[in-house]
């Protein structure tokens, strides 16, 4: 007679059920005794027994930067950005200086603006001044192009810390960690 070990895992249980076989001629089922119940917590993504095959798992979008179970997922900036520009340009919010130049006028000027869902709304000059109507979207590089009231063209560098905060936002709401 010889002795076999049998480990069942599911849903973090693991039992370790031994049975006993008769040599090399068929038996009838064998009668199963649970020798030991274990409780075990499931390690994290990117964490394997050595030995045996990586529990890192791929995205579907760019390789093993973008791993996830049901529980943690971890993405880079620029992947975040690459891949779910279109959600975090609605958390692009605030007030903020802006690197503005003018068509026009061929001048560049530091201007405050306010920025509300990805778009550059108004921007303010020293002398009272603003610009408004724009239609100007920032794009995943921060650049947003527009014309103002007055149909003048007019380009906008947003600040990267904004981008950053829109990033972690969006992150913190969808569940990410992101990766630094």
């Amino acid at each position: 007679m010889s002795r076999a070990a049998l480990i069942l895992v599911s849903g973090g249980v693991i039992a370790a059920i031994i049975f006993f076989l008769n040599g090399d001629t068929p038996a009838p089922a064998p009668q199963l005794e649970l020798v030991e119940k274990y409780e075990a917590t499931p390690a994290p993504i990117g964490v394997g027994i050595p030995g045996s095959t990586s529990t890192y798992k791929p995205s579907y979008y760019g390789g093993y930067d973008n791993y996830y179970d049901d529980d943690y997922r971890v993405i880079d900036r620029d992947e975040a950005i690459d891949e779910h520009w279109d959600e975090i340009k609605e958390y692009v919010d605030g007030s903020t200086e802006v690197e503005a130049y003018s068509y026009d006028s061929g001048n560049y000027y530091s201007l405050d603006a306010d920025i509300s869902n990805g778009e550059v709304d108004q921007v303010y000059f020293p002398n009272g001044g603003y610009l408004h109507s724009l239609g100007a979207e920032v794009d995943s590089g921060g650049s947003a192009s527009g014309y103002d009231q007055e149909y003048r063209d007019w380009e906008f560098e947003v600040d990267d810390s904004l981008i950053d905060d829109a990033v972690e936002e969006w992150a913190q709401d969808n569940d990410y960690e992101l990766d630094y």
